[in-house]
């Protein structure tokens, strides 16, 4: 199942990319992209409901880690197009002040949720079998579920709030480069911008300490990700947990890396003309 849902979660960042290069602005972006991940939450679906979990430990990492990658996306999408949606020919003042009103209600939903926030992302696991089970004691409404359906063997009660706090890290980070450019600021941020999967690049990073490569092999994980993530313009995030389902690969836990060293010899092939 891990190789399952990675393949798929890859396979769809490579659809987002290729929508966000074609698509007639920010409103036709959210609605193909919000349809290619809505598309891909099905196929997970399908494939769960098919295959079910082996344990309950599988269970709790497929709805505390993997399914609310995708939500995240998808309530992403969702939540700027209702937002452009709004006030699209509003002047920029009343532009400014709509993204502002925004932000508010973001920080005022984090405040609400800040004790399952701090839970999930301070790596506890006491209450995992509450939250991240199908029927678990824990259980929340749901008034503005963004999928088709709350089939109640592919949710629980964790797992769309988890999505949530994804989403909306990254639409306060659009509503701040929105607010910035209507303001006439200019982003500092220069040179060569990641548009791989985010796990590639974690993986990439952790070879990179594996192998000693910094100040003689004395060098944190965290001071890598520090430097790494900035220079590529890439949020790695909750790394250390990307890194824990990496190790739990089946099949192959190097796949970045494998396609790096493929990747290269054909380039060298093609440059001596082979």
């Amino acid at each position: 199942m891990e190789l399952y849902c990675e393949n798929l979660y890859n396979r769809t960042n490579e659809k987002l990319l290729d929508i966000s290069m074609t698509a007639e602005g920010k409103i036709d972006l959210c609605r193909k992209s919000f349809t290619a991940v809505q598309e891909s939450l099905y196929k997970l679906k399908e494939y769960v409901n098919e295959h079910g979990f082996k344990d309950k430990s599988s269970e709790i990492i497929f709805f505390k880690s993997v399914q609310p990658k995708f939500l995240g996306e998808l309530i992403y999408f969702a939540e700027v197009f209702r937002i452009e949606s709004s006030c699209p020919l509003k002047p920029p003042k009343q532009k400014k002040g709509c993204y502002r009103k925004e932000m508010e209600k973001i920080s005022a939903f984090y405040e609400r949720h800040q004790e399952l926030y701090w839970y999930h992302f301070s790596g506890k696991t006491d209450l995992d079998d509450k939250l991240f089970l199908r029927n678990g004691e824990i259980d929340f409404s749901f008034p503005d579920i963004y999928f088709l359906d709350a089939d109640p063997e592919f949710s629980c009660a964790g797992s769309y709030r988890v999505g949530q706090f994804i989403a909306f890290k990254k639409v306060l980070e659009y509503l701040q480069i929105s607010l910035d450019t209507l303001e006439g600021k200019k982003s500092n941020k220069t040179g060569p911008v990641w548009t791989g999967p985010k796990v590639w690049l974690i993986e990439l990073i952790y070879a990179l300490k594996a192998a000693g490569v910094f100040n003689k092999g004395k060098v944190d994980i965290k001071d890598i990700a520090n430097i790494t993530g900035p220079m590529f313009q890439k949020d790695l995030g909750e790394y250390y947990r990307a890194f824990q389902e990496i190790r739990l690969r089946k099949k192959n836990r190097t796949v970045f890396l494998d396609h790096l060293k493929t990747a290269l010899t054909e380039y060298m092939d093609a440059a001596d003309g082979m």
